[in-house]
């Protein structure tokens, strides 16, 4: 009898065990979320940089660890980090002055990195687990604003795909990176862009409907980007940012840098648009160039925005347009010269510096490259055929 209830026992306490893991549905289970209440301003730092960049890529990610303790209490840093070492796959990092660092992913795969799935999808799971009144991105990678990649190959990224330091790959055209920007459901408070040329007219306006602001250079920036270490406060200031971020890049490193206010850009394309209208040709004598790393390739075609309607409009006219102007470019910092792989390039004018550059087409413009310009928002608005 004793072994008999005993067994009944065991019976009976499989039954009830079975019946209460039956009870809990796997939908039941939610995953542990890295914070328990909701941060003021969640910073994501994109960095693809599995090609030319890897080392550089090393250098900033120690920085950033370096500037933990700047980071304000009800605040975090989401990192998503791949670089061209074969030992680890990329990861999501979490930074923030409470825990220090922490993985909040390991791939269990390398991605390509500049796909647009695979973006998508990476920022879905940060901006998804981490919850913020706010999100904010950093770009950080190989770029040359709205240039088609079959024409250039530098528009955004690239991934290799080999883990090698080479800059054959997959890039992510202007288009594709508003996409993405788009299907995150996520409304950036700011994109800064640590990305060569990013901040052209036609890059700015192409996303101004998924960010507040957009923080970038209309030229080459350093390799080894800015200075996250001393960076880090203002990637959080919470109400000057737009200001302070370019303004203490500038500080540290000869660099351009403007901060684009996005609800202004419409404005300031009718009126361009509009000033336009009373023009027959440019004039582009003494306009601040900014040349595209290949000499002679696109180098005739791109100009400071404002430096260009200075010399371009009746001194009335223009003063109506900068009116405008100012109020969509309120931030821009300028240096005499910068670094570049060409040499030479400095500030030939100074006194009329705006911080973004324009396209110009040009009679020998590949049509690939045209037909993309085109295609931009931008160009149909304020160059209609």
């Amino acid at each position: 009898m004793t072994t008999f209830a005993a067994m009944f026992q065991k019976l009976l306490y499989i039954i009830i065990l079975t019946g209460l893991l039956a009870g809990c549905r796997k939908s039941d289970i939610k995953p542990r979320l890295p914070y328990e209440s909701e941060l003021r301003r969640l910073v994501v730092v994109y960095m693809t940089a599995e090609n030319s960049l890897s080392t550089y890529a090393n250098a900033d990610l120690n920085e950033m660890r370096q500037g933990i303790g700047s980071i304000p209490e009800d605040c975090a840093l989401a990192v998503y980090f791949d670089n061209a070492d074969r030992s680890q796959n990329p990861a999501i990092l979490l930074l923030d002055s409470r825990n220090g660092e922490r993985t909040l992913h390991r791939f269990t795969n390398d991605p390509i990195s500049s796909d647009s799935a695979a973006m998508l999808s990476t920022l879905r799971m940060i901006t998804r687990q981490i919850k913020a009144r706010e999100y904010a991105l950093v770009l950080w990678g190989h770029g040359s604003g709205w240039q088609p990649a079959r024409v250039r190959r530098k528009v955004y990224g690239p991934d290799n795909g080999q883990n090698g330091t080479h800059n054959a790959g997959l890039w992510m055209e202007t288009h594709t990176l508003h996409h993405v920007l788009q299907q995150t459901g996520v409304h950036w408070r700011y994109i800064f862009s640590d990305v060569c040329f990013m901040q052209s007219m036609a890059q700015a306006y192409e996303l101004r409907d998924v960010t507040d602001w957009h923080i970038a250079s209309p030229v080459e920036i350093p390799g080894y980007g800015a200075p996250y270490n001393t960076l880090m406060p203002h990637l959080f200031d919470a109400t000057d940012f737009a200001r302070t971020i370019p303004q203490h890049y500038r500080e540290q490193f000869p660099v351009l840098v403007s901060s684009v206010q996005s609800d202004r850009l419409e404005a300031l394309a009718r009126t361009t648009a509009a000033a336009l209208d009373t023009l027959g040709n440019f004039n582009t004598r003494g306009v601040q160039r900014y040349p595209v790393l290949a000499p002679g390739y696109t180098e005739q075609s791109y100009y400071d925005l404002r430096s260009l309607m200075a010399a371009s409009l009746s001194e009335a006219d223009y003063a109506r347009w900068l009116t405008v102007f100012d109020q969509a470019v309120p931030y821009r910092f300028s240096a005499p010269q910068w670094e570049s792989l060409m040499s030479g390039q400095v500030l030939t004018d100074g006194d009329h510096y705006g911080g973004v550059a324009i396209f110009l087409p040009y009679d020998a413009c590949p049509p690939a490259t045209l037909a993309t310009w085109r295609a931009l928002q931008w160009a149909r608005e304020v160059f209609p055929r």
